[in-house]
């Protein structure tokens, strides 16, 4: 499983492809929300 981190904005885009062990959807929302508690970084979760 993969996850895609994309950075930037309309003019210049990063996108890092990481690879994951997180199998459980609510191991990845939990990922999610320390994420935007621990660095305010809002995060869409998509193909599930």
């Amino acid at each position: 499983m993969w996850i895609y981190l994309t950075f930037g904005n309309e003019i210049k885009t990063l996108r890092v492809k990481l690879l994951h062990g997180m199998n459980d959807k609510q191991e990845v929302m939990t990922v999610k929300e320390k994420l935007f508690c621990e660095t305010g970084v809002e995060t869409v979760v998509s193909d599930w």
